[in-house]
């Protein structure tokens, strides 16, 4: 319960004012099998949206996130809202992610998000 109020506090500061994340259903939180499981993920969306420029940072960011989380000892979760509630639910939006990894002991979370934007999209050129 108290792991849904800080996951939920998270989204509300990342998305404040423009979104209000307080009914959240606990089912739009799912727990990943493993830190493993999610940097494959992320690295190859990153890969297939950046190719070699993400091959050039990858080791830094995840080296980054590791000195200030500790992610082998994260409870790891998805948020994966129903098409209303997205905050990344636009017209353009090819794909997003959006990953809270949860470090109990350290009292920390990192709140991983991204979105990769249709060239074609109207929110293209304006961000």
């Amino acid at each position: 319960r108290k792991t849904l109020y800080y996951l939920k506090a998270t989204l509300n500061t990342a998305f404040a004012p423009d979104y209000d994340f307080s009914h959240t259903k606990p089912s739009e939180f799912v727990r990943e099998p493993s830190v493993e499981w999610v940097s494959r993920k992320i690295d190859a969306n990153y890969m297939a949206a950046m190719g070699d420029e993400y091959a050039h940072v990858a080791a830094s960011l995840w080296r980054a996130i590791g000195d200030e989380i500790d992610p082998q000892e994260c409870s790891i979760y998805s948020y994966v809202p129903d098409m209303e509630s997205d905050p990344f639910n636009e017209e353009g939006v090819l794909w997003s992610f959006d990953f809270l990894l949860y470090n109990k002991k350290m009292k920390r979370i990192v709140f991983f998000a991204c979105r990769a934007m249709s060239l074609s999209s109207p929110q293209a050129d304006g961000e």
